[in-house]
């Protein structure tokens, strides 16, 4: 903020007679989290929060890739909060402040005063209107409205149609292994309610899904055939026993790590979503115990009670527990944790990011565990002479899965990204020739008609086929305040595949807007990418009713 923000503030409060005032900080570090293509992790956000505004005794945050709502408690009672889109987020970071007009919410006896904006972000001045002497109170709200005030909804209505080619060589002759339809559309209807009242917070996420998928190749050619589906993708309860406490239980999507393809501090979920952004991640069930003894560190009991909904990529579900502990400084801010279980090897993972310049950030991530359950080929009976099974169990092997990143950011906008990870689990040279002799096997049988296909596949319980991967991004958000672009390729540096996506995004208007993703593998029928599906693309459209 510049002398003559600072003259209007001075002279403002000055005329504001008995009215207290103070500066609400919304940092820049905030603003661009909140305006990125996928939901942002809130610790960090919380965190610069509560250093931009020391007058709040506590601040919470909670973001997806569409919205955003930020609550700072004050010390002597009242909550500020700041309620947003991605756009409302673009829009102040290019140094508009007409979103500030319309995504405050203030106590009922505070107002904006003067706004500008300095080299760490936007200050917004705060007036606190004391009642003139003798006047009569007034009366707070009836319990009725007081419920109704803390519900907060929002409707989306998706719609989408994909057309995928499927790789019809020996690995899947003339589809009748695999069974891919060519083209799916799909409705849905996406419900987000958030209910607070007091110390409690409710969240639920109720899906309904109508898909229809068409055949042209394969035993079901011609066909096409049905479904709906109703589902709870996350529903939970928090409650805050004191400031720095918190209990929540329920279905909830976790997810934490810098990694964009994948993330190895994260036991919980093989998937985080960053691919295609409208394709959401179903959460699995959690009981959860946050410490926060101070903005800079969170302590979390983790336990997975419950499947939910969540893909376990042919896993057995198991109940296991994770200890992990959260630092959040201001240039760098990691984690870690150990998670463990009755059915499942005590794993040590961590992950860490550091802010090199204001353009460059480095980031890490990294898993240590004892053998494996992922299936590897192994000696099996005739005819084809080798079988799938968890032969490193029991391995006393150190697995290690890592990732090494940068991102940097040009002054025009867009985010470049490169990653490099290793998978321990990994299937070397041998595993994967045999696993294809496998796979191609097994198609052979079904093809003669001495084999049924199993709709499940081949599930191996890896993240990755094979151990050595490079990766690349382009992003580039709120191009003209209105399109988003998001590149990738991921390069198997094993058995030289790779797999191109790109995803694509147009806001029409406040209520409107259109999406696309493609997908490209290039690799042959015994090679990670492409064996299955060779390419694919989708369109859609989204409208937000609420």
């Amino acid at each position: 903020m510049g002398w003559r923000g600072l003259v209007v503030l001075v002279c403002l409060a000055a005329a504001a007679g008995p009215a207290d005032a103070w500066e609400l900080r919304l940092p820049l570090r905030v603003l661009r989290a909140l305006a990125g293509p996928t939901a942002p992790d809130p610790a960090p956000i919380r965190s610069d929060l509560a250093r931009a505004n020391p007058w709040a005794a506590r601040a919470e945050a909670r973001a997806d890739r569409l919205g955003f709502r930020i609550e700072l408690h004050a010390a002597e009672g009242g909550v500020v909060a700041v309620r947003g889109d991605r756009r409302d987020a673009y829009q102040l970071l290019l140094g508009s402040a007409e979103p500030l007009q319309t995504i405050l919410e203030l106590p009922g006896n505070t107002r904006r005063g003067a706004v500008g904006r300095d080299a760490e972000g936007w200050v917004v001045e705060l007036l606190r209107e004391e009642p003139a002497e003798g006047a009569e109170p007034e009366p707070g709200p009836s319990w009725a409205q007081t419920l109704w005030e803390g519900i907060t909804a929002s409707l989306r209505l998706l719609g989408s149609h994909r057309y995928q080619v499927p790789a019809l060589g020996s690995l899947n002759p003339d589809n009748r292994v695999l069974d891919l339809p060519r083209q799916t559309s799909e409705a849905e209807v996406r419900l987000d309610l958030t209910a607070q009242w007091g110390r409690l917070l409710l969240t639920a996420k109720p899906r309904v899904r109508l898909t229809r998928d068409r055949w042209q190749d394969g035993p079901n050619a011609g066909e096409t055939e049905g479904d709906e589906e109703t589902l709870l993708l996350e529903g939970a309860a928090r409650w805050r026993l004191h400031d720095t406490l918190f209990v929540s239980f329920g279905r909830e999507n976790l997810q934490w790590g810098p990694g964009q393809l994948v993330n190895p501090s994260n036991p919980f979920f093989a998937e985080n979503g960053r691919e295609n952004p409208v394709r959401e991640i179903a959460g699995m069930d959690f009981l959860r115990v946050v410490w926060l003894p101070s903005y800079e560190w969170t302590v979390s009991w983790i336990t997975n009670t419950g499947r939910g909904e969540g893909d376990l990529d042919g896993r057995d579900w198991h109940p296991s527990h994770a200890l992990k502990v959260e630092y959040v400084g201001y240039e760098a801010n990691g984690g870690l944790l150990v998670h463990a279980g009755p059915d499942e090897e005590t794993s040590v993972r961590a992950y860490g990011k550091w802010t090199a310049s204001d353009a460059l950030l480095l980031y890490g991530e990294a898993s240590l565990q004892k053998g494996s359950k992922a299936l590897y080929p192994a000696d099996g009976p005739p005819p084809l002479g080798v079988t799938l099974a968890d032969v490193r169990d029991d391995d006393p092997a150190i697995l290690p899965f890592t990732l090494a990143g940068a991102s940097y950011t040009l002054e025009a906008g867009p985010t470049l990204t490169l990653e490099y990870v290793f998978n321990g689990e990994g299937y070397h040279d041998r595993d994967a020739d045999r696993f294809f002799d496998l796979a191609h096997g097994s198609a052979r049988l079904v093809e003669a008609g001495l084999a049924s296909a199993d709709p499940d596949g081949l599930p191996l319980r890896l993240r990755l086929l094979r151990r050595h991967y490079l990766f690349a991004q382009y992003l580039h958000s709120e191009i003209a305040d209105r399109f988003t672009v998001l590149l990738r390729w991921t390069q198997n540096l094993d058995d030289r595949s790779g797999l191109a996506t790109g995803f694509f995004e147009w806001n029409l208007s406040d209520r409107w807007r259109l999406f696309s993703f493609a997908a490209y593998g290039s690799g042959g029928n015994r090679d990670e990418f492409g064996s299955a599906v060779r390419a694919l693309g989708l369109v859609g459209a989204e409208f937000s009713a609420f």
